[in-house]
């Protein structure tokens, strides 16, 4: 009997295999605008297709199509047939652009959809060339086959999207692995690309979503031209180092390439209008303003291949030491290398992450650290020239002996970051808004925006004020951590407290007396709103549980505000 030949894959199943991989949405996305780069384009455009879906919620929409265009140099009919292979690049192993490994946009596409078209043109072709692949009918024929491109007219919608004389367009449909909305994902995209290709938007490449151009988040803050917000002041130059590192590969030693590779480490320090606001020590995530500076994303490094980011800005270099903190967000390092060193840095063939290996990644320590720690003292030292956040606006009836005890209480939040269930459905600006028409009535133009900069960029703000209510203090939950804490004046616990205080400056250590137990009292009722906030207010308790964790999550926040204290005062 005459044996057949066995394929090593069953075309179908292959293909369902391969649908598995690491890449998510954007580093997906990032493939197709990777072969834009490569073809020279000067502008690279992505367009979405979207609908409602009610079954997963009214503000749920699906992505119906996503549409690649660029005005780069095309393929020719030969490229164009094969670009779809898995595996196949016609730049594979090459180390000089951002592309390299021959398995990218294939497989990045069908992670995400089962229907890719692409149309192609050089300047010279006579016409666009057209191919396709469709895993729906892979699995009805069960072979996986690409045929020869056939001559086509770009489609009337996608027009705009490729160059009138030469280009690529790539079209995804079919998609069946979306986990998210449209909306978030189209969001994250821009921010995704604007880092990820930030050097080339500074090179005059332009991208756009949907007709929107796509500004560049620069991690130091040195090009805030190319930004948002071009009127930003720049960071400042903290210098850069320079290494000199051995490249192991064996296909480049082979060749006779060469011996050595440069890894260019910058570093920057924030401007000074970006670390605080209102004074005081402030999380990047706690103001608008920085937030849409990405700050509050800052945290850690950027590694960049051939000037492509290739590390997820959402996770630290595996096994850095000393892990980064939030205080990191305020300083800015970029680390920069050639393709030579893809072993070194295990860049994957995704090129989502990257991981040094131990004797390079102790090297980067070695260089990083000790102006880690230099930066981080300069951030320090700006915060530590605001003792208390500021007064609060004339009228609002808040003593500034307060401020110290809101610090505390700010920093031990940012420390600990304690949930905040029970206003975790409250919008804080509105919330603000209302507290202040509540307590002060309608607030003079000239005062309003100073008493709503207050209670916003302060995350504990204390009042005196006086009621005709039975409590001797209230608390208000503005929700993300913020709340006030307001003493009733008129009630006598608060009318003996003040005079034991005002008693106290007579005293020789009437100063230190009266600090002291003002902040003590400040800090009971503080960690009693901290307390507070643990508790689901759509959830029904029995009493002795409820107490029993009230008292419980009291304590455990008076001896972290305690804590806190006791470093303050050692110092």
């Amino acid at each position: 009997m005459k044996e057949e030949k066995v394929r090593i894959f069953s075309d179908a199943q292959a293909i369902q295999s391969e649908r598995a991989s690491d890449f998510d949405v954007y580093s997906a996305y990032g493939e197709v605008l990777d072969n834009s780069v490569e073809a020279d384009a000067s502008n690279i455009k992505m367009k979405f297709s979207t609908s409602t879906d009610k079954g997963r919620g009214k503000n749920f929409l699906n992505i119906n199509s996503v549409a690649f265009g660029d005005d780069g140099n095309g393929m020719d009919d030969e490229v164009l047939h094969h670009c779809l292979q898995l595996g196949y690049s016609s730049r594979y192993g090459s180390r000089k652009g951002i592309g390299r490994f021959g398995v990218g946009m294939t497989k990045g596409a069908i992670s995400q959809c089962q229907k890719i078209e692409v149309y192609s043109k050089e300047e010279k072709a006579p016409h666009w060339s057209y191919t396709y692949f469709d895993i729906e009918e892979i699995e009805t024929t069960g072979e996986a086959t690409i045929g020869e491109p056939t001559k086509a007219t770009i489609p009337d919608e996608y027009k705009d999207l490729v160059g009138a004389k030469k280009g690529t367009l790539v079209i995804w449909s079919k998609i069946d692995r979306q986990d998210k909305s449209a909306s978030e994902i189209i969001e994250e995209s821009k921010i995704w690309i604007g880092r990820t290709f930030r050097k080339f938007i500074f090179d005059k490449r332009k991208f756009f979503i949907d007709g929107q151009e796509i500004k560049a988040i620069d991690p130091l803050y040195m090009n805030p031209e190319f930004t948002e917000f071009p009127n930003d002041p720049k960071g400042f130059d903290y210098g850069e180092d320079v290494i000199e590192w051995e490249i192991d590969d064996p296909e480049i030693l082979k060749k006779g390439g060469p011996k050595k590779s440069k890894i260019t480490i910058r570093y920057s320090l924030l401007p000074k209008e970006f670390m605080a606001k209102g004074g005081g020590r402030r999380l990047a995530g706690d103001f608008d303003d920085n937030n849409k500076r990405f700050v509050n994303r800052n945290e850690g490094i950027s590694i960049l291949r051939n000037n492509r980011e290739v590390r997820d800005p959402d996770f630290d270099i595996p096994h850095w030491q000393p892990k980064f903190k939030e205080i990191d967000r305020w300083w800015g390092c970029e680390i920069c290398f050639e393709a030579e060193l893809d072993t070194w840095f295990q860049v994957k063939n995704i090129k989502r992450g990257a991981a040094p290996l131990k004797e390079l990644r102790e090297e980067l320590e070695k260089q990083v650290n000790p102006k880690r720690a230099s930066l981080v003292k300069e951030v320090q030292k700006y915060w530590d020239k605001i003792e208390e956040p500021p007064p609060p606006p004339t009228g609002v009836g808040v003593p500034t002996t307060h401020g110290k005890s809101a610090k505390i209480a700010s920093d031990t939040i940012q420390d600990t970051k304690p949930k905040d269930n029970l206003s975790k459905d409250k919008e804080p600006e509105n919330e603000i808004d209302k507290f202040i028409k509540s307590r002060f009535g309608d607030v003079p133009p000239d005062k309003a925006k100073a008493f709503v900069e207050y209670f916003r960029n302060n995350l504990i703000t204390i009042l005196e004020r006086p009621s005709n209510s039975a409590n001797f203090f209230e608390i208000t939950h503005f929700g993300s951590g913020k709340s006030n804490i307001t003493y009733n004046t008129n009630h006598v616990f608060n009318s003996k407290y003040f005079q034991i205080l005002n008693d106290l400056k007579s005293e020789d250590t009437a100063n230190l007396n009266q600090q002291q137990i003002l902040i003590l009292i400040d800090l009971l009722l503080i960690a009693y709103s901290m307390a507070e906030s643990q508790f689901d207010p759509e959830a029904t308790y029995k009493a002795e549980v409820f107490f029993e964790d009230m008292m419980r999550n009291w304590g455990r926040f008076l001896r972290d505000l305690f804590k806190t204290w006791s470093e303050y005062e050692s110092k």
